[in-house]
């Protein structure tokens, strides 16, 4: 949707779908955006944008701002971890996140240390972001360490999906300004899923940029037709 990417004969970021809403899209393929972010990208502590980075790069020149986290956390994460609280609490972290699997490596005297010196100077919550206590959608980039995960995952979140697709992101790559859809005012007292609907209305919208090319192209046609330069837009 962006233009094709720069030194490369092939390939366009891929265009967010309607039905993107739904999860991983049938073709699970990186031809559409949520197969994109599920399968064509790496999110840890900063994204890896894969063979879509020309692309991004461009439209972040394009639009004047960095593209957010393609993905966040799911609403599936984030109410299973309102009804296990103790598993938010920064001090039960500390006892609990470092483990090790498998056996001793030689260096694990240096680690040990190296945490014992870290329990002392930290209360365990440097291991969440703030945004986890406001309830707010929580980008992927900000996700706990991966050994906060894995005890999730032996505590029983393995069975859904950690994140998933965006809204923001969506919204950025159609060329809205920020907050456009996705502010939260907006869906205040609205009935339904704002998620889903703010996915909804950027797989069946236009991109402005690309449509106001479209009426220009068009006025210099019957600019052309008519004799004259054409209204200018």
């Amino acid at each position: 949707m962006n233009g094709r990417f720069e030194g490369s004969n092939t390939g366009f970021l891929p265009t967010p779908r309607a039905n993107d809403v739904k999860g991983h899209n049938q073709r699970r393929n990186q031809d559409c955006l949520e197969g994109a972010t599920a399968f064509g990208m790496t999110v840890s502590a900063r994204v890896d944008w894969g063979r879509f980075a020309p692309a991004i790069r461009r439209w972040e020149r394009t639009m004047g701002r960095s593209a957010p986290c393609p993905t966040q956390a799911s609403s599936a994460l984030c109410r299973w971890l309102d009804s296990h609280p103790t598993m938010l609490c920064a001090r039960w972290l500390v006892r609990h996140a470092p483990r090790r699997f498998g056996p001793v490596m030689p260096d694990q005297p240096e680690c040990d240390r190296m945490l014992e010196c870290w329990r002392r100077v930290s209360d365990g919550t440097d291991l969440l972001d703030p945004i986890w206590l406001t309830g707010g959608p929580i980008p992927a980039t900000l996700m706990p360490p991966e050994c906060v995960l894995d005890l999730w995952r032996e505590r029983g979140a393995s069975r859904f999906s950690f994140t998933h697709l965006s809204p923001r992101f969506d919204e950025w790559m159609m060329g809205l300004p920020d907050g456009w859809l996705t502010d939260p005012n907006i869906w205040t007292g609205v009935q339904g899923n704002p998620r889903n609907m703010q996915l909804r209305l950027c797989g069946n919208g236009v991109v402005p940029q690309q449509a106001a090319a479209a009426i220009r192209w068009a006025l210099g046609v019957r600019g052309r037709i008519c004799g004259g330069k054409g209204d200018e837009l």
